[in-house]
């Protein structure tokens, strides 16, 4: 009797385009792949969150555990890129800041003079 190897076992890397970030995970997990991903600032809105481009390519054979790196889009119309590529996004309030601040010069049962501030802001 003659055994013929056939190697290590393969599988396909799945096709990622146009799949969230979670949906790539959950596929290239599925098929015992490690993904890795990155962001990539992105122009248009409807990019945001979505695969980009990822390597190796779709129906490559890969052994399981193979690592699979995956860029996935960042959108913000006012973002701007750190030196690690990292997309950082401004912090927008959704009330004015000056209607969460309270402010207390003086507390209760200490002499106040006129014209000393003892509440600001909206309260």
């Amino acid at each position: 009797m003659v055994y013929v190897s056939t190697g290590k076992p393969q599988v396909n890397v799945p096709d990622l385009t146009n799949d969230t970030q979670a949906q790539a995970q959950a596929a290239l997990v599925a098929v015992g792949l490690n993904p890795s991903f990155t962001d990539q600032p992105v122009s248009q809105p409807s990019q945001d969150g979505i695969v980009q481009s990822q390597n190796p390519v779709a129906g490559t054979s890969v052994t399981p555990g193979s690592t699979v790196s995956v860029v996935i889009g960042s959108y913000n119309s006012s973002s701007t890129t750190s030196t690690t590529g990292r997309v950082s996004r401004p912090v927008r309030p959704t009330r004015s800041w000056l209607s969460m601040v309270e402010v207390v010069t003086k507390g209760p049962g200490l002499a106040n003079r006129s014209g000393d501030v003892i509440r600001a802001g909206a309260g």
